[in-house]
């Protein structure tokens, strides 16, 4: 296996993100993140899972990263960015699925580029991504009321970030998260 492949194993969370020039709310990427197994992926990202290969290219500044989905509802697309490994930190800027990638770590509004940093989980912690995954698609009738009033404070809570983001393209909430129709990994 390639060196900069394996150095990118493990489970990630994301710590912050930025979406055409917008930085969004903690809250909003809550639980997303990407599980790296090899050449393989698993992502949860906005309450949608994924899935896939990747490849990258350390030979070209910035390294590129590639990837192929092969499930979820990006299927058969393919997203192109650029990143830096720093360790346990890991900065993506991705170009929605069907773009251009990206040639700087910035987004600006209407790029349709996704600027994400990430850390890697630690030996014996959990990780978001599975817990997330594994609810995924938890229908809301099954949740309990404790979990419906956070979920509804959630709402609230995030009501501008939703009109903010209603600037920058088709938005729906998917169990108190938010999920842009085009990929933002």
């Amino acid at each position: 296996m390639d060196k900069d492949v394996a150095a990118l194993h493990g489970n990630w969370d994301v710590t912050s993100l930025e979406v055409e020039g917008a930085a969004m709310a903690s809250g909003l990427f809550s639980g997303s993140g990407i599980i790296v197994d090899g050449v393989n992926f698993t992502t949860v990202a906005m309450g949608a899972a994924y899935g896939g290969t990747f490849t990258v290219d350390s030979s070209v500044s910035p390294k590129t990263l590639d990837l192929k989905f092969l499930e979820g509802p990006h299927s058969g697309m393919t997203s192109l960015g650029i990143y830096e490994l720093d360790g346990s930190h890991w900065t993506i800027c991705l170009a929605f699925a069907g773009l251009d990638r990206p040639k700087d770590f910035v987004t600006e509004s209407g790029s349709g580029h996704a600027l994400e940093t990430l850390r890697r989980r630690g030996n014996g912690e959990e990780s978001s991504v599975k817990e997330a995954s594994q609810s995924f698609g938890t229908p809301s009738s099954e949740m309990t009321k404790s979990e419906r009033r956070t979920d509804a404070g959630q709402i609230a809570a995030d009501s501008k970030e939703m009109a903010k983001l209603q600037g920058i393209g088709r938005w729906s909430r998917v169990y108190g998260r938010v999920r842009r129709y085009h990929r933002i990994f």
